[in-house]
Order: structure tokens, then C-alpha cells, then sequence
């Protein structure tokens, strides 16, 4: 079986603006493909009027790269100020999802969904929980990875409490689209649409060694994370950083009940990226794939449409067999139990 869980439809404005209704239809939001770092021309590798046809979509995923279940998660307008507008985005975006790609049953429940969260509006949120929590074709939250306190804080608390109980994996992606626009470094911004996108990856790291250091795995033990723009190799070399640092100075943070590598396996997960257990730009290393812990911490994500979307076919072909089975398939019905239950109720059914 193969799973794409990161495929990405770009809703526009047309298909947006009403279903986000008045007054917030009025204004406007962010480029859906960026303005101050613009991706490759024209930032997808299919015609740009089809990113949002579940049609097109069925064909190439289903049809050419044989897959045989994707988990939607469109991207929304980067990071909102405005937390109305932020929430409206949200509920108008899950709506979409549902009614136009999880309801057509040309595609045999061939498509799950995630429950995009406006995490800048708390309650919001939660609201946006519970409005899907009993639909079992979504199969876990997305966040955005640009935010204005790192996920590790308390002001997400009571998200990852609601979530873990619902046994829903968090999703971090990022987003082209710039509401808020932080530097990319901590030396301030940079000039560049590959230092950007070289440099992304960087902040999923941090928000993963927040979510360690702030101990939101000891207090919210049923707590997974998947990190969509960050692969498995720099993740693993920033849990061997945190070791080093937590042995020498846990007396700062004593709630850290575990050394940082303990939490990888129970708690984190990476989409796939090509570099993943590649030493030398094109030949894949058995050593590093075993070193990163690999065949149990990533997941197979193709990013489609984007212009970096990934192949299975052709990024995997040098994989060990057993190590491709767990990252096709086997580590994401392990991560998002409820895309186990929906596949197994997609079989047999009542």
C-alpha cells in the first residue's frame, strides 16, 4: 500500500472568499504561492487553474504515481494577525475539504482529510475540534509552522490536550503565503528564494525542541507531531544537540522526565524529504538510514502540486524493502490511528 500523507490542493480566492463570508470577504489575503520569496515558476507541475480539482488530483495520484490514499491538507494564507480572519480561513478551508473532496464517491474514500487549526485564536481552535472531531475522514489537526510562540508554550496547551485524547497527530507545515512575515534567520531576513527554502526546515526543528525542553510530551503523553518541512537527518542531529545540552544543564528544566532521543519514537514523525539517508547528494547510506532511526520516524509525504513534489516510484527505489513497506504505509497508519479505522471501514463496510 502506498500513502501520500502530504498533498496540498491551493484553494484560491474565488473558491475561498465565499465561503469565508462577511465582513472578512471584504479585505484581502496573502498570495497563496508567497510575494516576498517567490518558489520556482509557477510554483507547482501541474496546470496552475487545476491545484484545487480533486480530478486532477485522483489522476496523477491515483492514476500515474499509484497511490493509494492521500491525506489533503491544504496550506492556508500564512501567518494571520487578524485572529477572526485566521479562524474564518480555517472553517472556510475544512468546509471545502468536505464537502468537495471527502464527499464525491467517484473517489472511493480514497482521500482523507486534516483539520486545519487558526492556532493564533485558542478557542478557535478548539471550536474548529469539535466541529470535525466526529467526522472519521479526518484524520488528524495541521498547524502552520510560522507562528508567533513556538509550539512548545503554554498558550497551545489545551489544543494538544484535546487533540492527543481524540488520538489526532498534529501536522506542521509551512506555508508560502506570508500574513506575517518573520526574518528567516536569526540574523535577519535573507535575500533569497533558495536560502528560504533551504533555511525552512530550521524552524521545525525549533518547535520541536520546544515542544522537549517545555515538557509538552511528559504532560500530554498521547501527544504525536509530524513535521512536514523537516527531514528525519536534521531532526536527528538536533535531538543528539539537546541530549548534550539536557545531561549538562537539566536543572533548568527538571520536568523533562527523559533524555530528547527517548521522545522521537513515541512522539515524532517526518514527512519525507529527498535528502532523507543521503550522504553524498544521490546515493542512499544504509548507516545514515539506520543512524536516523528512519524506517520508524518518517513518513511518505510527495508535497503535490508544489514544484518539489516527490515520486514514490523514484525516490524510494534504492530503499531497503522492509524499511520502504514501514515508510509507504506501515508508520503512517501507525501515527494517525484513525486513517487505520478509515481505510479498514472503506473495506468493509456495514
Amino acid at each position: 500500500m502506498l500513502i501520500d500523507t502530504s498533498v496540498h490542493p491551493i484553494l484560491a480566492d474565488q473558491e475561498l472568499f465565499p465561503l469565508i463570508g462577511k465582513p472578512w470577504s471584504d479585505g484581502r489575503l496573502p498570495d497563496p504561492m508567497g510575494l516576498r520569496h517567490v518558489p520556482p515558476d509557477p510554483g507547482v507541475i501541474i496546470d496552475p487553474g487545476l491545484t484545487a480539482d480533486p480530478a486532477e488530483f485522483a489522476r496523477v495520484l491515483f492514476g500515474e504515481r499509484g497511490v493509494d490514499v492521500a491525506v489533503i491538507s491544504p496550506l492556508t494564507r500564512g501567518l494571520e494577525p487578524n485572529p477572526q480572519v485566521a479562524a474564518a480561513v480555517a472553517r472556510a478551508t475544512n468546509t471545502w475539504v468536505a464537502d468537495r473532496w471527502l464527499s464525491q464517491i467517484q473517489y472511493g474514500g480514497r482521500f482523507a482529510g486534516s483539520i486545519r487549526l487558526p492556532v493564533t485564536n485558542v478557542a478557535a481552535s478548539l471550536a474548529e475540534i469539535r466541529t470535525w472531531a466526529d467526522d472519521p475522514r479526518f484524520v488528524q489537526v495541521a498547524v502552520p509552522m510560522r507562528t508567533f510562540v513556538p509550539y512548545g508554550d503554554d498558550t497551545y496547551l489545551p489544543i494538544w490536550e484535546v487533540v492527543a485524547d481524540l488520538g489526532l497527530p498534529v501536522a506542521i507545515y509551512d506555508d508560502y503565503a506570508t500574513g506575517v512575515a518573520h526574518p528567516e534567520s536569526p540574523v535577519g531576513a535573507v535575500r533569497y528564494f533558495a536560502e528560504k527554502f533551504a533555511a525552512t526546515p530550521f524552524s521545525d526543528i525549533v518547535h520541536m525542541a520546544t515542544l522537549i525542553t517545555c515538557g509538552i510530551f511528559d504532560r500530554v503523553p498521547g501527544l504525536k507531531v509530524i513535521f512536514g518541512d523537516a527531514s528525519v537527518d536534521l531532526g536527528r542531529v538536533m535531538l543528539w544537540r539537546l541530549e548534550k545540552d539536557w545531561r549538562s544543564g537539566r536543572v533548568e528544566i527538571p520536568w523533562v522526565e527523559r533524555i530528547p532521543s527517548q521522545y522521537a519514537q513515541p512522539h515524532l514523525r517526518f514527512v519525507s524529504h529527498p535528502e532523507d539517508g543521503v550522504a553524498d547528494g544521490a546515493t542512499v547510506s544504509p548507516d545514515l538510514l539506520g543512524i536516523s532511526d528512519a524506517e520508524h520516524l518518517v513518513l511518505f509525504g510527495s508535497h503535490f502540486p508544489y514544484w518539489d513534489a516527490m515520486d514514490a516510484k523514484t525516490v524510494y527505489d534504492q530503499w531497503p524493502g522492509p524499511i520502504q513497506d514501514r515508510v509507504l504505509s506501515g508508520n503512517a497508519l501507525e501515527a494517525m490511528p484513525r486513517l487505520a479505522s478509515f481505510l479498514k471501514s472503506q473495506t468493509n463496510p456495514q
